[in-house]
């Protein structure tokens, strides 16, 4: 991604672009994204992430059907020490859903997409996209009426990530995002031996 002079405002996306791009590599804590300037001559201020070439796990549960019990544990197990990492560094990501888990080309999971990411104790997010933020299906009912964040928000959302492996689907569907919203606030979702008998009991408590 990289920031051109003629853009409007031109004067401040840069350092924008730069100070995001530091602050990832920090959440990231590897080389695999980095922030520079690639010449004295273009001065255009950049930064690269990885080619996630495994697709993401929204493709893998496209077709409604389960993940086995192992399956589903081990890909919640890295994702949830992923957003641990985030949460060591202030970060709260705020969208977790499976369409914003991509897999590299040996199969492990990363979490992606910062947008709605904001700093713990921070006035205001990197990005503003609406009154309600994250996914209706994966957001937490206190993230919905708009409170404070905090790590419980994404900690609720890799618990309904959980339950969409368990179970092949989300633990609410609607018609539309309002009615989504209006399920997660008032009623319990159907157990997920319900829906899937062969899901673990373990992983159901969780």
């Amino acid at each position: 991604i990289a920031v051109w002079p003629s853009w409007p405002q031109a004067c401040i996306l840069p350092a924008c672009v730069l100070a995001c791009a530091k602050w990832l590599t920090s959440v990231i804590g590897s080389a695999s994204m980095s922030a520079r300037r690639p010449t004295a001559r273009l001065e255009l201020p950049f930064f690269t992430m990885p080619l996630m070439e495994g697709g993401s796990l929204a493709s893998r549960l496209e077709k409604g059907r389960p993940l086995p019990n192992r399956e589903a544990a081990e890909i919640l197990v890295n994702v949830a020490r992923a957003v641990a990492h985030a949460h060591s560094r202030g970060v709260l990501h705020r969208d977790l859903k499976p369409a914003n888990i991509l897999f590299d080309a040996a199969g492990a999971p990363h979490v992606a997409d910062f947008g709605l990411a904001r700093l713990m104790g921070s006035d205001s997010g990197l990005t503003r996209t609406g009154a309600v933020l994250g996914t209706p299906a994966y957001a937490a009912p206190e993230q919905v009426r708009g409170d404070p964040p905090t790590t419980a928000g994404d900690i609720y959302s890799l618990g309904a990530i959980l339950y969409h492996l368990l179970c092949g689907r989300p633990a609410w569907l609607g018609r539309d995002a309002l009615e989504v919203l209006r399920q997660s606030s008032l009623s319990e979702p159907p157990t997920p031996k319900s829906l899937n008998p062969s899901a673990d009991r373990d992983l159901q408590i969780i």
